[in-house]
């Protein structure tokens, strides 16, 4: 875990897959994880949960779909409150694992909450 920028990082050690990471982005209003790693274990669920109530997950690029699921479910779990995985919709044909959390967006921007924006950027998609 690694904190920079008002965002707690978090990855796996040793690295496996493509060595993600995932960032926990804290508003005011309830938090953001911001990507994923695919490992969901207890350290990283009480580091995130410690931080306070996450209300959503947000996905850049599918590369990061693979715990996307185990994540939102775990979080859901010990906060007794669904937690939505956001994607946009020009990625859905990368969804493998439909699940009733998936939300998708559309266009430019989303507003979340505490002044926290999605936006869709470019890749090398």
């Amino acid at each position: 875990m690694r904190e920079d920028a008002g965002m707690l990082g978090i990855g796996v050690e040793p690295s496996f897959a493509i060595g993600q990471r995932m960032l926990l982005l804290e508003t005011d209003e309830g938090n953001v994880l911001w990507d994923m790693v695919p490992l969901v274990d207890a350290a990283a669920l009480e580091a995130v949960r410690a931080r306070g109530e996450v209300r959503a997950i947000a996905i850049s690029h599918p590369h990061y779909y693979s715990g996307m699921v185990e994540w939102s479910r775990a979080l859901s779990k010990i906060q007794e409150d669904e937690v939505p995985i956001l994607l946009h919709e020009a990625d859905s044909e990368w969804i493998m694992r439909p699940d009733p959390t998936i939300e998708l967006w559309s266009g430019e921007t989303k507003e979340l909450f505490g002044g926290a924006t999605l936006l869709r950027l470019g890749g090398h998609f």
